[in-house]
């Protein structure tokens, strides 16, 4: 009996199953506004008692990992928490471009054709260059008569494309790009681009631009947020456009009506 005083008790170890339906939540952290990738995603154990009606449950949806990829976070997701409807947009949903939207930028709207976008292959989330091509009277010196002449110049530089009319992505399965036909392009600006954008279309005719994949080069402008100055200002400004010709750009003053 002393003997078995100095022996610790055994504890029994037991192993308890958890069962319950299995939830849809997030793999990993996803900021607010980014878009679900399939690797977001999982499916996980919950216990019933603590189930919510707004869970999204595999025997209730079981292709919710493929419906809900490419959806955008409303606000930020942590690592298992569940994914419910107000917390992501699907794509084609009401308020799904207004998710896609950087804070602080806006989308606004451009009439396009497809001699003025690149021949349609300008795709959702490319850069590109906004040119207006306006006909400028040039009054003649000592009184004679005005002379009109065609001017072109890069307003907006570095804009994101947000859509193509109604299409806001591509296939992800496709091997070759495939242009997209459409008569409106989506593009993101800042409040004060657009308002140049508005200014510029009605003061001629509007063209897209590709930019290249490759990032700028330090001279390159790199976008609306740290541009100092645009074309358009600078017509507004100083009475000047840049005229891009024979692989060169040079300033040309303007002469605005009633100017001598």
């Amino acid at each position: 009996m002393v003997r078995g005083l100095g022996r610790k008790p055994e504890t029994a170890q037991t192993t308890v199953a958890v069962s319950g339906p299995r939830v849809l939540v997030a793999s990993k952290d996803v900021a607010l506004g980014v878009a679900l990738q399939p690797g977001d995603l999982e499916w996980r154990l919950w216990t019933a008692t603590a189930l919510s009606p707004n869970f999204i449950e595999e025997t209730e949806d079981p292709k919710a990992l493929e419906n809900y990829s490419g959806a955008v976070a409303r606000m930020g997701l942590v690592a298992g928490e569940p994914i419910m409807e107000g917390r992501v947009v699907k794509p084609g949903a009401q308020g799904f471009m207004a998710a896609i939207v950087a804070p602080g930028f806006r989308a606004v709207s451009v009439p396009i054709s497809e001699e003025t976008a690149a021949g349609g292959f300008i795709l959702p989330n490319d850069r590109v260059d906004v040119i207006l091509t306006r006909k400028v009277e040039i009054a003649a010196v000592g009184g004679g008569a005005s002379t009109e002449e065609v001017r072109s110049g890069i307003v907006l530089q570095d804009i994101r494309v947000l859509a193509i009319d109604k299409t806001f992505k591509t296939d992800p399965a496709a091997t070759e790009p495939e242009p997209i036909e459409g008569s409106v392009a989506l593009l993101e600006l800042s409040p004060r681009d657009s308002e140049l954008l508005a200014m510029a279309d009605e003061m001629g005719d509007l063209a897209l631009a590709l930019r290249p994949v490759m990032p700028a080069s330090a001279t390159d402008k790199t976008g609306s947020q740290r541009r100092s100055s645009t074309a358009l200002e600078q017509n507004t400004t100083r009475n000047q456009v840049r005229v891009h010709a024979f692989g060169s750009a040079t300033d040309q003053t303007v002469a605005t009506q009633g100017a001598n």
